[in-house]
């Protein structure tokens, strides 16, 4: 799904109306990659638990976002040794 947005509101506009239009939908686990603070998403299934759907790197510039790139692969969220699936809520 190639996209681009460029500035704060494009971007949270288009999480607002895409990605995040259902509360707790979504979980968060912390990581890095390539030396880039990372995150792990994870989807809400219908059992109640969390599945993982792919991975975002945040680019930083004077500390704060300045581009997000998301791999919308659940596979590359193994290869940061973090779980499949959270019965629980990921803090």
């Amino acid at each position: 799904m190639p996209t681009w947005f460029a500035g704060r509101d494009a971007v949270c506009g288009f999480l607002a109306r895409v990605v995040l239009h259902t509360p707790d939908q979504w979980r968060l686990a912390a990581t890095r990659a390539n030396g880039a603070p990372a995150f792990a998403m994870y989807k809400r299934m219908p059992d109640g638990s969390f599945r993982a759907h792919g991975l975002d790197v945040l680019s930083l510039i004077d500390g704060r976002i300045s581009r997000i790139v998301a791999f919308n692969d659940k596979t590359l969220v193994a290869t940061f040794s973090l779980p499949d699936t959270f019965a629980e809520p990921a803090r």
